[in-house]
């Protein structure tokens, strides 16, 4: 269903960008607001705009977040866009992947079970290293399949690239929302910092931290801070 939505959009896109000039070059003003309009069928284009052009940029800065990323071996490219699964879930296990792979850490091909809950399979070196490199806690159990919160993710990126707070409050979740805007590693802030995240959230990040990274390290922001 998902793929059929995002192929249907990226038809309504292509169309979009055909269409004759009398219907967007009029109806949107320099500051991107739809104008008012006479004809219903018109003004039935214009409010799908409206409500729709954020989803829209959203969709196109994920997507080539991910084709950015995939170009760096970061994670898996994909012929087909659909592939990516932006708009899906991710687990903790998979995060970590991404992770230890943007961090460009050597990954050792090994599993010493240090979690309980963590099976030899293709995530446990991931963790692991994660583990040595003080990304994540040594607690009993790590939870691999369970999906990832916001935050959790943001604060993951951030220290794979030495991206440290730029404060310290009783809440670490604020805390790190707060650094990734202040670096303008997102664009607006957020207070839904238990959501799950999804992939292509995780790819924009993830993309930002890397674009931004020499810029915030000249800004030398460094706070001590805790493991996840």
């Amino acid at each position: 269903m998902l793929r059929i939505s995002i192929i249907w959009l990226s038809i309504f896109l292509i169309w979009i960008s055909v269409v004759n000039a009398w219907i967007f070059d009029d109806i949107i003003d320099s500051n991107n607001n739809v104008q008012i309009c006479d004809d219903k069928w018109e003004c039935g284009i214009n409010e799908w705009i409206n409500l729709n052009k954020n989803s829209i940029k959203d969709i196109q800065s994920e997507l080539w977040a991910a084709q950015f990323l995939g170009s760096k071996w970061i994670i898996k490219n994909q012929e087909d866009s659909n592939d990516f699964r932006l708009s899906d879930t991710i687990t903790r296990k998979e995060v970590m992947k991404i992770v230890m792979k943007l961090s460009g850490k050597t990954i050792p091909d090994t599993c010493n079970w240090v979690f309980s809950d963590v099976p030899a399979d293709w995530g446990c070196k991931y963790i692991e290293t994660a583990l040595t490199a003080w990304y994540i806690a040594a607690n009993d159990t790590f939870r691999p399949d369970d999906n990832i919160t916001k935050t959790e993710a943001m604060k993951l990126v951030l220290k794979a690239k030495w991206i440290q707070k730029i404060r310290e409050t009783v809440s670490w979740q604020s805390d790190y929302m707060e650094t990734a805007y202040f670096y303008g590693i997102i664009d607006s802030k957020y207070t839904d910092f238990n959501a799950h995240a999804h992939r292509g959230w995780i790819f924009s990040i993830a993309t930002a931290t890397i674009q931004k990274q020499d810029e915030i390290f000249e800004k030398g922001w460094i706070i001590s801070d805790e493991a996840l």
